[in-house]
Order: structure tokens, then C-alpha cells, then sequence
């Protein structure tokens, strides 16, 4: 009986422990890129991926939103919906097309609700992570622009500071740095020079403004 009982427990265990998991794929793409004009139309080429250990057939749906202040908006979609057959570690890919916008309810141009959250969705499935991605809109207007012709970042890549070189006369008065989800990661006034020791290593960008506009670069702290 005690081996009986140890039977069904280790043929339980194998069967819980087989399931489907589906996860995003780190790969994605933007057309036209990751920096544009609001009123803009995307498309999101994403991925998904089956990370358990037994097929998967059935429809997967691809949900999207943009965080805005809190807020959290769905993307519109023509194909967020897909019926495909997965074996374990198969790949798959659908488009979400939307429209990048400003306001209230789109997309900041500084601060958070530039990130997208993208994650899969099918009946009884466990969703095992979710695709973050960054979109930056710049209003026509020109408030934000992103126009490294205002000031320079040396070095770029770096380690322990950056330079920042004022052109073309402005002279600015504030700082803010965000990582690539858009979250505010230092604000300090303006310095030629900012210590980022405490950075981890990834990509980020540096919100350089005075009273009238403001004006954004990437920089790769190493």
C-alpha cells in the first residue's frame, strides 16, 4: 500500500508539473521606430512563445495597454487574436497596430505612460511573463524635442559621469533621468557633470530643460 501511495503521489507530480506556459519572446519591433510624432500610426510586431512542456492548440489573444498616470489604457487592435498550434518552445508572432497619441488618455512625452505592456491570454493557460516595451511621442509642436543638436553627452557609453555640453547658447536648468519603462530614476539641477555610479548597467534617457522647452537623449551606462 505505502508503494501504492508513492505511485499516485510521483504520477500527480508529473502530471501537475506538465503544463503550458506562455510567455513573450524578447524579440519585438516597431515600425516606424520607438521615437515618433503623435498622431502617428504603429505597428508592434511581437512574439510568443510556448515555455511549458506539452503542446499547446487553441486561440491565444494579445493584450496591450499603455500605463498613462495610473491610468491604464487598451490599445486598439485589427489582429490581436490568433489559433495556432505550439510544441514546447515554439515561437509564433502577431501585429498590434495602434495610434500613438498624446493626452490624457495616449501617451506623455516625459514621465511615465510612454511603456507598453504587451501579454498573451488563452482559456485555463498560465501566462508566465509580459513584453514591456518603450514608445516615446513627441507632440508636433516641438514642446519635447528630441534633438541632440542642444547638448552633448560625454562620454557615451560610461561608467561613473557623464559630461553634458551646453550648444547653440541654451543654457538649462533642470535634469530628470528615466530608464527605458519611463520610470523617473534622478532629478537634480542642472551640472555639467552627473554621477551615475549608482546606475545599473542598461540604457537611459536624460530630460534636459530650461523655462521654455526641454530636450532628450539616450545615453548607456556600462
Amino acid at each position: 500500500m505505502k508503494h501504492l501511495f508513492l505511485g499516485l503521489f510521483v504520477l500527480m507530480t508529473i502530471i501537475s508539473s506538465s503544463q503550458v506556459k506562455l510567455g513573450m519572446h524578447k524579440n519585438y519591433t516597431f515600425a516606424p521606430n520607438d521615437t515618433v510624432p503623435s498622431g502617428t500610426a504603429i505597428k508592434l510586431h511581437t512574439y510568443i512563445q510556448n515555455k511549458g512542456n506539452i503542446s499547446f492548440t487553441g486561440t491565444i489573444k494579445f493584450i496591450a495597454i499603455v500605463d498613462s498616470l495610473g491610468k491604464i489604457i487598451p490599445l486598439t487592435s485589427n489582429s490581436n487574436s490568433i489559433t495556432v498550434t505550439l510544441n514546447p518552445g515554439d515561437t509564433t508572432s502577431t501585429i498590434l497596430t495602434f495610434t500613438a497619441t498624446l493626452g490624457l488618455n495616449g501617451f506623455k512625452s516625459i514621465g511615465n505612460g510612454n511603456v507598453i505592456v504587451v501579454w498573451p491570454v488563452s482559456n485555463d493557460i498560465q501566462t508566465v511573463d509580459s513584453l514591456y516595451t518603450n514608445l516615446v511621442i513627441n507632440d508636433h509642436i516641438g514642446i519635447i524635442e528630441y534633438n541632440p543638436s542642444f547638448f552633448a553627452i560625454y562620454p557615451n557609453p560610461a561608467n561613473d559621469k557623464i559630461y553634458i555640453k551646453q550648444l547653440n547658447g541654451i543654457k538649462f536648468k533642470q535634469i530628470i533621468i528615466y530608464d527605458m519603462l519611463s520610470r523617473e530614476i534622478k532629478q537634480e539641477a542642472f551640472s555639467e557633470m552627473i554621477d551615475i555610479k549608482d546606475l545599473r548597467n542598461g540604457i537611459y534617457w536624460i530630460l534636459i530643460s530650461n523655462e521654455e522647452k526641454s530636450y532628450r537623449q539616450k545615453f548607456i551606462k556600462q
